[in-house]
């Protein structure tokens, strides 16, 4: 019998996905200078629902990932995810720092 596809926990993961967009929403926006980034952990009714949701949403989300996740072909997909880290690294260091600064410094750790 084929596996159906469970709506409840895809409702679900774009609730969180809507609570991930709310938290950067909330802490991009504390009513400061443009050019600060981060100024809603300042204001208490933000830093309050802020923590209310960083209690619990990315670890519910990497937690709904795992549960829903596919066990087949895992190692073609790390694999995958490893070569694609790579090349969008290597390109974004390149652009942002230029061709001469590819150093494995720069490579392994990201600097967004």
């Amino acid at each position: 019998m084929p596996r159906t596809r469970d709506r409840r926990l895809d409702l679900l993961k774009g609730l969180l996905i809507a609570g991930v967009v709310l938290g950067h929403f909330l802490e991009t926006s504390g009513g400061q200078a443009p050019g600060v980034l981060y100024s809603g952990w300042h204001h208490d009714p933000q830093r309050w629902v802020l923590t209310f949701l960083y209690l619990f949403h990315m670890p519910l989300f990497v937690f709904l990932a795992g549960v829903t996740a596919r066990t087949r072909g895992l190692a073609h997909r790390i694999v995958e995810l490893i070569g694609l880290y790579v090349l969008l690294q290597t390109t974004y260091v390149a652009l942002r720092f230029g061709v001469g600064d590819l150093s494995a410094e720069r490579l392994l750790h990201p600097t967004y």
